[in-house]
């Protein structure tokens, strides 16, 4: 399944991506993150290959995603990979100058692997666009303030 979904953001490019790429920061925009564990960060300057575990509340529950960065342009783009036993989801985050301003293009691939999985398919392919579009109305509030 491919999901994408774009907003403008009043704000620069590196105010956005300082959001989207910390985080402490993410937690202000992105509901239910809870915290980032790194298990792994390559030597060097590039942070690609980079693998984390996401802390995330669903309803009364923590949920832990384990996960990669994948691609990084700094300013630019930021991709993340994360793998659980039902699905493998993709996340691309881009961002464009569009003086004044940034457009931001969210685009998620979701690979599904269990049977169950592909049975809620029908409910991802509703639930999931409107994670992304009320993840990035978050995320314009918070670097609009």
């Amino acid at each position: 399944m491919f999901f994408s979904r774009s907003i403008i953001i009043d704000a620069s490019p590196e105010q956005v991506f300082a959001l989207i790429e910390d985080p402490e920061k993410r937690k202000l925009w992105q509901k239910g993150l809870q915290k980032t564990e790194y298990t792994y960060q390559p030597s060097g300057d590039d942070p690609v290959g980079t693998q984390f575990v996401a802390f995330i509340k669903e309803g009364h529950k923590i949920q832990q995603y384990p996960g990669e960065l994948i691609e990084y342009e700094p300013g630019r783009k930021i991709s993340l990979r994360m793998e659980v036993p039902h699905f493998t989801m993709t996340n691309t985050i881009t961002l464009e100058n569009i003086d004044p301003g940034t457009l931001i293009l969210f685009q998620s691939t979701v690979n599904l692997h269990s049977f169950l999985a592909k049975m809620m398919s029908p409910l991802s392919r509703l639930f999931l666009p409107f994670i992304m579009a009320k993840q990035l109305s978050s995320l314009k509030h918070t670097a609009e303030q």
